[in-house]
């Protein structure tokens, strides 16, 4: 994972990119990967850890009527994620978002365990992009696909 993140950090600094996170299932690995390359801390500046609805609403904004309609695990609540991260620090310019259900509870039929949504703002191009994965594997593994995805959209949207 250390190249993917390298290359993360690397292709930001090129680009002028300030990265922000905001983090559920994954609970800080995003953050963890991004600050294991030195010199990360010109291009990531932090994130949120927001496991709790609650905290989604009073750390970054996300509404309650997106939480109570749509639920945490949802493209709308990612999208608001990613959104509302810039808007507590618009020092830095692009966000990544994750929600989901690492499992191996808290799945139901149409959530299942390995549902995850993903939302990317990035305030240089004006993009707001949001995709949803469904990953098999264990707890471990549902996060840690979750993370390399997480570092593929960040790539993908500073090139």
């Amino acid at each position: 994972m250390s190249n993917k993140a390298k290359d993360v950090i690397q292709t930001a600094k090129e680009n002028g990119y300030i990265i922000l996170s905001a983090e559920s299932c994954t609970g800080g690995m995003i953050g963890t990967a991004l600050t294991d390359i030195s010199g990360a801390s010109s291009a990531y500046h932090g994130g949120f850890i927001v496991y709790d609805n609650m905290a989604k609403n009073q750390f970054i904004g996300v509404s309650n009527d997106i939480l109570n309609t749509h639920g945490a695990v949802s493209n709308e609540c990612a999208a608001a994620m990613a959104e509302g991260t810039l808007a507590q620090y618009p020092t830095a310019n692009i966000s990544i978002a994750v929600t989901g259900i690492a499992g191996p509870t808290g799945g139901s039929a149409e959530k299942p365990v390995g549902l995850v949504y993903f939302g990317c703002k990035n305030n240089k191009t004006g993009q707001l992009i949001t995709d949803k994965k469904i990953f098999d594997g264990d707890r471990a593994k549902i996060r840690q696909k979750t993370l390399s995805h997480a570092l593929e959209i960040l790539l993908q949207q500073m090139r």
